[in-house]
This record gives structure tokens, sequence and C-alpha cells, in this order.
């Protein structure tokens, strides 16, 4: 017990809170009613009654940072085109730093608040920012000039193409040799060998596919031949590759942050980072107190942003997208407030290794307490949407746009609560949102509607064993490592209330529950709240599916089985929204029950590389035909010439007079 002690004195300030936070409720789980070394028993009656008083008394009552911006009083410029520019310089506007990483290493070392004004540019390196674990880092911002002008990219341009002979493709040298990936949960899931590279390659900012072999490569893809140090390319139609710019990610891990407290990113794109899909783009590890603001992760193959320790943190207007891994990782966090940011076409790389679950989504929670995500969006995700894994309490879901992720729009599992989901927009996912083995989950005001399977999905597994519960994830707490915990996951306490479910689809429902692993609907129900839901299906009545011992209900049944939603009502919820249809040589895009004149139609499409699950990969969304409002639905593109061959996805963008934005589901056209 005594190295015990001895190591939490080691832990710095950020580590502390987590501690107090985090351990408090394994220790306190692990030595609850049962006091079994090799089994304790956990239920939701102990948790709400003994526990969560406690937790809610602990709960902070702020989140996000509060940083003074005017105390970085020290001003240093760096400027990657100007030919006077050196490391060496004293970094003031006549005087600049030519690299971020040394203007980032000169003001941690002299220990002084200070702003540093990046001016544009691509900026071709590995930037490492460490703190001295004291959370009293003297204030740091890091900006744009001007945003979005500033890349911190891992790519260099790839010259030197030669035609191969009469072939459509071309060749040129790599001297690279990365091979394949070893990677997380081997023992578990199978990776396909695919999966396991770590290149990157795109040609005027669109992503191309990888292949294995040479006899693969089609239109918009790349192969690696180590043996022969060569990369061939086969470009898109109609590009001429040696007018076109061609880049390969050479650099992994372009920024990381550790250590850190009081500190404010701004304005910058980090892209093209190449690795694994466990690797990382922008790595925030052990910080507090801290901004990343107005910031693109864009096409990375790995993950684009995680946050591990990490505690009083605002992400603000972040976008995320078209990462190899997930969007956003976030482990062992408390206290963040992540809004009006953008986590959409991630996980391209775990979907190669068709790796569809454990651990790939748009942006995933694990570990977390008083998380707020907020006005975000979460859109075409080759995976889940947003996940919230393991342990969450506290976390607050509201506001958000989650449409057409391949899996759960919104996924809660795991969780012990309580997890509020609220005035959300979830369309075109598999499931809308699913709940599995979680506690004290509230929905409230949420739009659910058209997803492919059903609007609202439970699971619940009643003992559920979960080993090693308190390993490194609850670090520092050695005494109860290795424990046995059995969660009672059932009853679950569900609430449903001033929510939509609608659908059109007569294959999906409007509540589905889950017949893996030995899920009691019965049980699950006794605890079940839900009232003045509007709910309707234009194609079936008997829409809420309580599989597999009951038969499907109606709205009415429904009622007298749950005893609950007395006030409910079953009728079309006039709800606004786009569908999409292709007719002959024509897309169709209609609105539905707009309540606001409608400006300008958008309609995009996307060649797809394969049109099987294993590898549905896009060359690129480009927009493909814009008009401008007239008074006649539905609107019709004419399909254009280059969309004559293979096999094309689209969907369309609608703009209304009030700002809104609304996205139509994604069609499937073979030509």
């Amino acid at each position: 017990m005594q190295n015990n002690i001895e190591s939490k004195r080691a832990l710095t300030p950020t580590q502390r809170i987590l501690y107090a936070c985090l351990i408090f409720l394994s220790i306190t789980l692990g030595y609850s009613s049962a006091h079994k070394k090799d089994a304790v028993e956990v239920s939701l009656s102990y948790y709400e009654k003994e526990l969560l008083p406690q937790r809610s008394a602990q709960r902070p009552e702020k989140f996000g940072h509060t940083i003074d911006e005017s105390k970085a009083v020290n001003i240093f410029y760096v400027d990657c085109n100007d030919p006077f520019a050196s490391d060496q310089n004293a970094g003031t506007t006549d005087s600049p730093f030519r690299t971020i990483a040394s203007a980032v290493h000169f003001v941690n070392e002299q220990r002084i608040p200070a702003r540093i004004i990046i001016r544009p540019g691509t900026y071709q390196e590995n930037i490492v920012l460490a703190g001295d674990s004291s959370g009293k880092d003297p204030v740091l911002i890091i900006e744009a000039e001007k945003k979005g002008t500033v890349f911190i990219s891992g790519s260099v341009a790839q010259k030197g193409w030669e035609k191969e002979n009469k072939e459509k493709y071309y060749s040129a040298g790599w001297p690279y040799k990365w091979g394949f990936s070893r990677l997380e949960y081997e023992y578990k899931l199978k990776y396909t060998q695919l999966g396991r590279r770590k290149e990157i390659v795109t040609l005027n900012d669109t992503l191309l596919t990888q292949k294995l072999s040479l006899s693969e490569l089609d239109a918009g893809s790349f192969f690696i031949d180590e043996q022969l140090g060569k990369i061939y390319l086969n470009p898109p139609e109609r590009i001429e590759i040696n007018k076109a710019d061609v880049e390969a990610g050479v650099i992994t891990k372009l920024f990381e942050i550790k250590q850190r407290a009081n500190f404010i990113l701004r304005g910058i794109t980090i892209q093209h980072a190449m690795g694994s899909m466990h690797e990382v783009a922008l790595r925030l590890a052990n910080v507090s107190n801290f901004l990343i603001e107005d910031c693109t992760v864009f096409q990375n193959g790995t993950i684009g942003i995680l946050l591990v320790l990490a505690v009083n943190g605002t992400l603000r207007r972040v976008s995320s997208i078209q990462n190899g891994g997930n969007g956003m990782d976030m482990y062992i966090a408390q206290s963040i407030l992540v809004e009006d940011s953008e986590f959409s076409f991630n996980c391209w790389r775990s979907h190669q290794a068709q790796v569809w679950h454990y651990f790939p989504a748009g942006a995933k929670l694990c570990h977390t307490r008083n998380i707020e995500l907020r006005r975000n969006t979460f859109i075409g995700n080759l995976a889940r949407g947003f996940w919230v894994d393991i342990n969450g309490e506290f976390n607050t879901f509201k506001e958000n746009l989650v449409m057409d992720n391949t899996d759960f729009g919104v996924f809660i599992e795991t969780s012990h609560g309580p997890t509020r989901i609220e005035n959300n927009r979830i369309t075109g996912n598999r499931y809308g949102i699913m709940i599995a083995e979680s506690w004290l989950t509230e929905l409230t005001g949420n739009t659910i509607f058209q997803n492919r399977m059903s609007q609202i999905g439970v699971r619940a597994i009643d003992n559920r064993t979960q080993q090693d519960i308190k390993n490194r994830e609850f670090f520092y707490a050695q005494e109860t490592r290795g424990e046995h915990l059995i969660f009672r996951y059932l009853p679950m306490k569900l609430t449903m209330n001033n929510n939509i479910l609608f659908s059109d689809n007569k294959e999906d429902a409007l509540y589905r529950h889950g017949v893996a692993m030995g899920t009691d609907f019965g049980e699950h129900i006794k605890t079940y709240r839900g009232n003045n839901n509007i709910l309707y299906h234009t194609k079936k009545e008997k829409a809420f599916l309580p599989e597999p011992v009951y038969a499907d209900l109606t709205l009415e049944q429904w009622q007298k089985k749950t005893g609950q939603d007395k006030h409910s009502q079953w009728k079309n919820p006039e709800i606004y929204y786009v569908t999409i249809q292709h007719k002959g040589n024509n897309i169709l895009i209609d609105s539905h029950n707009s309540k606001s004149a409608v400006t300008t139609v958008a309609l995009y499409g996307a060649k797809m590389k394969n049109s099987s699950r294993k590898d549905p990969y896009f060359v690129g969304w480009n927009t493909v035909q814009e008009v401008a409002t007239r008074n006649s639905w539905p609107y019709t593109f004419a399909l254009p010439p280059e969309t004559a061959e293979g096999h094309w996805m689209f969907f369309a963008k609608v703009y209304t007079a009030d700002n809104q934005v609304l996205h139509s589901r994604r069609i499937s056209v073979e030509r």
C-alpha cells in the first residue's frame, strides 16, 4: 500500500483531478455490497441510491477553458516563405522563425506568456509542445495570421512520374519501407492486410485508394512495391498526372501537446499524416485549460484528434474529416465542451481493414465525465457516428446532426450515466440511437427518422462480467486491479420524452429491442419512462418490436405493455426532410414540409471504387450541379456525362432562407 500512496503523490494536478473523479467510482464499486474479491455485483439501485448522490455533489459546475488571452503579451512570428526567416532569428515581425517547432521550443524554454503568429504557408514538420506538468504553464497562443492559410502537413510532393509502356498507370521512385502495421486488439480482430498499411496519397487534394497489387489498379488508386522501391498510380479519368498535385504522406504525429496547461491552437489545418488507424495526427495528452478553435484536421491516415487525460478544454469550430481512423477520440477526460464542430467521412482505413465495431466512430468517448457536445455534425462516417463507451457520466449530446453513418448514429454503451441526448436530428443511419448496457439515459426533444433498421434500439445484458475494469484505464489504483465486476444492466431506466420517431420504410421500426446475449424486454420496461412523444410509421402500425418473446406492437399495445407513453401520439409529425430518387438519366430532389423558403439546392456525387461493403471507397465528393430556388418541386438534375459509367453515390443539400442546411440520404446509382 505504501508504494501505491507514493505513486499517487507523484501525480500531476490534471491526473489528480481525474484520479479523484474516476478512481472513486472504481474503488467504491469494487468494495460495494458483495465484498467478494472474485466477483463484485453492481446494480442500478445501488448506483442510484449510494453512489450517484456523491457523484453529483462532486460534479464540476463548469466545463471548458478559462484562458485570459490578454496575458499573452509577447508576440513572435513564423514565416516559412520569408527568404530571411531562420530558426536562429528573434522571431520578430521582420526577423521571423522559419519553423513552428522552433518557435514553440523557444517560447517554452523561456517560460513566458506568448502569442505565436504563423504566416501563410505549408509547414512540413513535427511539432511537440511539452509543459512541466505543474498545471501553471504561462498562456501560449499558437495561431494562423489568417484562418485557413496555415497547413501543418505530413506530405511531400511526389514527382518523377513515368508512363509504364502502354498501360494507364504511371510509376515513380518510393524510398520508404513501412510494411504492414501490428495493430491493437490483434487477438480479437482479424484485420485485412490493406487495413494494416500506413501510406496515404492525394491527387489534387483528393484521397486515392490503396491497392495491394499492380493488377488491382484502377482509376484513382495507387500501389506500393517496396521490393522494387516504386509507387504506381492510375490517375482518375481526364487527369494529366504531370500537371497534377500529387502528395504522399511521410510524417506521422504532426502535432503533440503533452503535460501542458493554458494553451490555444487556432486557425490551423493539420493534414496528410501517414500512419496506421491507431496512430494520431493531433495528440493532446495530460492537458488542462485549453482551447482548439477554427482548426481543421483533414485527410490523415490516422486518428484525427486524440484527447487523453484531458480536463477543462474547449473544441470550437473544429473540423476533423476524411481521416483513416476516428475523427476524434476522447479517453479519460472531464469537463470538455465540443461545439459547432464536424466529425464526418472518417474511418476509411478501419473500413478497409473490415473492422466496423470495437473502436471505429466519427467521435468516440471512453471513461468521460461532464462532457458536452452541442451543434456538431457527424455525417458519412464508415462506422458509428458518435459513441460513448465505458463509464460515461453526466455527458450531454444536444442539437447535433447525425446522418448517414454506416452503423449506429448515436451509441451509448456500458455507461453508468446520467447521459442526456437532447434536441438532435438523427437520420439515415443503421440505427438512430442504440443504447446498450447503460443506465440512466434520457432522450428529450430529438427528431429521429428514416434510419435503416430502427429509430431506437435497446440491448441489455443482465449479467455482464467485466474483468480488469479497474486496470490501466483506472490507473494508479494498484490494490483494485484485476477484480471482476458483475454489472446488473437490467433494468436500465431509459427515459423518452417529447421526441419524434418517424419512418416511411417498411423494413425498419420505431423501436427495436435486441435479442443479443440474454436481453429481457420484460425486465427492461420495469423502469422505462416515456411520454409526449410523436410516433409515426407510414407503412405499418406495428412498429414496436420487443423481440423475441412478444409479438410486434402497435402504439396502443405498447402503451398497455409498458404502462407508459399515455400522452404520446400516433400522428404524422410533418417534419422537414429531403428525399432523393434516381429515375432514368435524372436525379430528383424533393422537399417535404418545409416551413421556410428554399434558396438553393445542390447535388453532390462521388464515384465508388467498389460496390461491395468491403470497399465502398470514394474518389471524392464533388458538386455535380447547383441551382437557385424555384417554386416547382421536385428539382430534376440531369446526370452529367462523367457519371455515364461506373458506380456512383449522390446526395443533396437544401439551403433555406432561415439558414438551415438539410441533407438527403445518399443513394447508389450504377450505370
